[in-house]
């Protein structure tokens, strides 16, 4: 830390501070925005086994799936799977709300405004980021303020939530109270003590379940949301109608499981995913799937999520009902979900559009899946073992940019 000067080291990018395992480096600021993910997410079709839930990366123990870091192939689901802010660099120039911004130029936003790393627009910022008390912060998480607090021994300006060491329930989703270097506020590194999925509690009556991310476990609170209906990974421990029910994880539609069946990632909020644990005899008790779903869990992943579909394997398996078919979860395997085309399902060729229901019928006829084209021209294109062929006179060539992995291609 001796390049970064003492401002720097108070802005401290918490969630990188939980992904590597220690202090590594100096950030813009120590926003709850990176607590799912290293940024972004990848669609199986691009041939990087789509998203990834519950591993362990170099260390990691935060972040849940993405292209960012590690590609996307063995991360945590977070520490936080609210992915409260974007992150971003801190303004003090001529910029507004909403306008256009350089995340590398300082000055781009105007006084108390961050330039978002994602969408490079001027915003208020989110918790854990350096704030101004006449500016103030984001609307979410909920009771957010701009705060003049202590973070390892030095004082800022802080947008942060308080709380007691008996009470987190008003604690954003993910985060609780107990952590020494930002006391009486609530942060990912709070204390969190609890049996890898046992039971927790958060205080104010909010139960949890304990999760393990990497080398931690996280109490993250239980709602009443049913599987796959929406949530709000930005709300509150104790806003139980917003979060999901027992053996659930809200996770960010941004950082959700992308399948070659469906992705949610262009959605706003989050959806709950049932966790799951893959293996020979399949998932029981808490983290099992219903008959109708399938665990979807990539190499490397500690745990997974259950997806639409009764489980099956292309080309090994059938489906119990008339009409639907074997459809992989990614191109790294023959592994997938029962799945019916849609009454209109277009032929090899045509065009498409990948449902972001994650129920919805397949858009292509057996045996193609829906896959992004040139100018947003997305097309169905025919799946086909890279090993095995079976594209007639056509190739089985890879997909995407992770192609040394893929077990599947497409014809062309």
């Amino acid at each position: 830390m001796a390049s970064c000067d003492k401002q720097e080291s108070v802005r401290i990018h918490l969630w990188a501070l939980i992904a590597a395992g220690s202090l590594a480096g100096c950030a813009s600021s120590f926003d709850l925005g990176a607590t799912t993910g290293g940024g972004g997410s990848t669609t199986a079709g691009a041939g990087n086994g789509g998203a990834t839930t519950g591993g362990e990366d170099a260390g990691a123990s935060a972040g849940l799936t993405s292209s960012g870091g590690s590609g996307g192939r063995s991360t945590g689901v977070g520490g936080n799977a609210g992915g409260l802010s974007g992150g971003g660099a801190a303004g003090g120039g001529t910029g507004g709300l909403g306008q256009p911004c350089s995340p590398s130029a300082l000055s781009s936003c105007g006084v108390g405004e961050v330039c978002d790393d994602t969408s490079g627009t001027c915003r208020l910022p989110g918790y854990g980021e350096s704030c101004n008390p006449q500016v103030g912060c984001a609307t979410a998480p909920p009771g957010m303020t701009c705060t003049q607090a202590s973070y390892n021994g030095s004082s800022e300006e802080l947008c942060l939530i308080p709380c007691t060491a008996s009470d987190s329930s008003a604690c954003p989703y993910g985060t609780s109270c107990g952590d020494s270097s930002l006391p009486d506020y609530c942060s990912p590194q709070g204390a969190g003590v609890c049996s890898a999925w046992g039971p927790c509690a958060l205080g104010g009556g909010v139960s949890g379940l304990c999760i393990p991310e990497g080398k931690r476990n996280v109490c993250y609170a239980l709602g009443t949301e049913p599987p796959f209906a929406p949530c709000d990974p930005q709300a509150s421990n104790d806003d139980a109608a917003a979060l999901c029910d027992g053996g659930m994880l809200c996770i960010p539609n941004a950082q959700a499981p992308a399948t070659l069946r469906a992705s949610v990632a262009g959605l706003a909020g989050g959806t709950c995913f049932p966790l799951c644990l893959a293996g020979p005899a399949g998932s029981v008790g808490l983290l099992g799937c219903a008959d109708s779903q399938h665990c979807y869990q990539p190499p490397g992943a500690a745990y997974g999520t259950c997806l639409p579909g009764s489980p099956c394997t292309a080309g090994e398996s059938h489906c119990p009902a008339v009409g639907w078919w074997c459809l992989p979860d990614d191109v790294d395997s023959p592994s997938g979900g029962c799945v019916p085309s849609a009454e209109d399902a277009a032929d090899a060729g045509g065009p498409c559009a990948l449902p972001t229901a994650l129920d919805a019928p397949c858009p292509c006829t057996a045996g193609a899946v829906c896959l992004p084209g040139a100018n947003g021209n997305d097309s169905c294109q025919t799946l086909c073992g890279l090993d095995a062929g079976g594209c007639g006179y056509q190739s089985c060539v890879p997909v995407g940019l992770d192609a040394g992995l893929a077990l599947l291609g497409v014809c062309e």
